[in-house]
């Protein structure tokens, strides 16, 4: 995770998408921001009163982005992040990607 915040990570087009595997299911995700953060600032948000709030929150998102990786995505995707600590404990670094393919083992 570390290694997102290199700046070869925006460049390298293959750092671009994670790959989760259940014991049922194989899930593809593509990274649409990395960004560090405020350890208390709260990013983790998982309600939203309606899909106005929710593309808001995906858009304050992309705009933290250290890099324009040119992904779009909107309230009908489903998001995955990832988080651990900085070598700053005061921030976090943060990775969120949008789902893009499920499939059965």
């Amino acid at each position: 995770m570390l290694n997102v915040t290199n700046p070869s990570f925006g460049t390298n087009k293959d750092n671009r998408v994670i790959q989760l595997s259940t014991k049922t299911k194989n899930t593809l995700w593509e990274i649409f921001t990395v960004y560090t953060v405020d350890k208390n600032v709260n990013y983790l948000l998982t309600y939203f009163e309606d899909e106005n709030m929710y593309s808001k929150y995906l858009e304050e998102a992309k705009n933290r982005s250290a890099y324009n990786l040119g992904v779009n995505v909107d309230s009908n995707d489903r998001i995955l992040t990832l988080s651990t600590c900085a070598n700053d404990v005061n921030y976090r670094v943060v990775v969120q990607a949008k789902l893009i393919k499920i499939t059965d083992k």
